[in-house]
């Protein structure tokens, strides 16, 4: 609507423009009130004098002026028809033409407008659709890179944790190494102890055998008597100091255990049988004995429920009775022996 606007009112003044100049160019025409403007015949009514112009009631000659003979030169002679003059089509043609080249001007003006402002336009499009695209790159860079980062993120965090449980991990597998570690030497530890307290027992049990044996054989050999008395208790007197014997199978400490593996030792030696099945037999005989040493009396206090193995105990205990082997009391009258078919006896 704005360039309607514009075309009307350049065409407007464009007109008025034209119609000045053409007004300009035809220039005012002088009416000559003393010169004839038109020439008509006179159409005489009645016979009388010719009447001239300049003859005319009232009409007086310019003293300064002779009098008109003919028209002006730049008059426009009127027909003797009384038609009007052609009236001249130059100016209006060109009047025309110039309006038209103006309308032409106008709308080409308005068309390179209108083209321009389409190529604003348009540029205004391309360069919104560049800076949208520009604006969505960059949207799309942030979010790539925010994904980026946040997978970085991530991804440190799981390495931290994972870190943290290997950290651990290993902390622990350390702490029970350690731990396993004190178990083995305290284990190690305690068995040496034991091995050791073992070495010990057996070296006191083999020093107690020792004196035994040693007092056994001094028994064998002087057959008995006072003197093999005096051997025991020497030997059990030695033991005693040594405070060896301890582990003997009668479960008593000291002198006392080895006063039982002596009379048992002395005992055992004359027993004698025969080994039928692998059946377990066990017997216990209980031994009265004197002050002197000797073996008042004997009895099965707990049989084996076999006659035959029962009665082998016993000619064992009567075989030692009549020896005549004094067996020193040590204030020991009741003795319990044991007898089992699995022992290894001489």
């Amino acid at each position: 609507m704005r360039y309607i606007s514009w075309i009307f009112s350049l065409f407007l003044h464009l007109t008025v423009l034209f119609g000045g100049i053409l007004l300009s160019t035809l220039g005012p025409r002088a009416i000559q009130l003393d010169r004839p403007v038109y020439q008509v015949d006179i159409v005489q009514l009645a016979p009388g004098p010719e009447l001239k112009p300049d003859a005319a009631p009232g009409f007086e000659q310019p003293a300064d002026q002779p009098p008109a003979q003919n028209a002006p030169s730049d008059a426009t002679p009127i027909a003797a028809d009384n038609t009007p003059p052609k009236p001249d089509t130059t100016a209006a043609e060109a009047v025309q033409k110039a309006a038209q080249e103006a309308a032409r001007q106008a709308a080409l003006e308005m068309q390179r407008q209108a083209d321009a402002q389409a190529a604003a336009q348009k540029a205004a499009e391309q360069k919104a659709a560049e800076q949208k695209a520009a604006q969505d790159e960059a949207i799309r860079i942030a979010a790539e890179k925010a994904a980026r980062e946040k997978a970085e993120k991530e991804a440190a965090q799981k390495a931290a944790e994972q870190k943290a449980a290997q950290e651990a991990a290993a902390k622990q597998a350390a702490e029970k190494a350690a731990q396993q570690k004190a178990q083995a030497e305290a284990a190690q530890k305690a068995k040496e102890a034991a091995e050791k307290a073992a070495r010990d027992a057996a070296l006191k049990e083999a020093a107690a055998k020792n004196s035994v044996n040693d007092a056994l054989k001094d028994i064998k050999s002087k057959s008995g008597g006072s003197s093999g008395a005096n051997a025991v208790k020497n030997a059990l007197a030695d033991i005693s100091k040594q405070g060896g014997g301890g582990g003997s199978k009668s479960g008593r400490g000291d002198a006392t255990a080895a006063y039982y593996d002596i009379v048992s030792s002395i005992i055992k030696r004359n027993w004698r049988w025969a080994l039928t099945n692998n059946a377990v037999l066990n017997v216990k005989v209980a031994l009265q004995l004197g002050p002197d040493g000797s073996i008042q009396s004997a009895q099965v206090i707990q049989s084996s429920n076999n006659e035959a193995f029962d009665n082998s105990a016993m000619r064992a205990v009567q075989d030692t009775k009549d020896s005549g082997i004094l067996l020193p009391a040590a204030n020991v009258p009741r003795l319990i022996l044991n007898f089992n078919s699995q022992e290894k006896h001489q």
